[in-house]
């Protein structure tokens, strides 16, 4: 659904920290969390309630081993993903 919307991480690649934009269109409890390509969650970036309306992450890149991640964003039973790459 449009209701939720999950933009590019900037800067991609990353070797420091990263923000990670989204967007509900209504309140909602929110999961947004960094995995590997094996499903794993690595990090967790934001949970819980959040109001409607645009919000920014930071997602911290340092301590993590080079490779290509994904960004999950799940709310209101719907969920989006990018992937990301961090690099040393």
């Amino acid at each position: 659904p449009a209701d939720l919307a999950l933009g590019p991480v900037a800067p991609n690649p990353i070797a420091g920290r990263a923000a990670v934009p989204f967007t509900l269109a209504r309140a909602s409890r929110v999961s947004l969390r960094l995995v590997d390509v094996q499903g794993r969650t690595v990090r967790t970036l934001a949970e819980g309630a959040f109001p409607a309306g645009a919000h920014t992450a930071s997602l911290d890149g340092s301590g993590l081993a080079a490779g290509v991640y994904l960004v999950r964003l799940e709310a209101e039973g719907a969920a989006r993903t990018v992937t990301v790459t961090v690099v040393r």
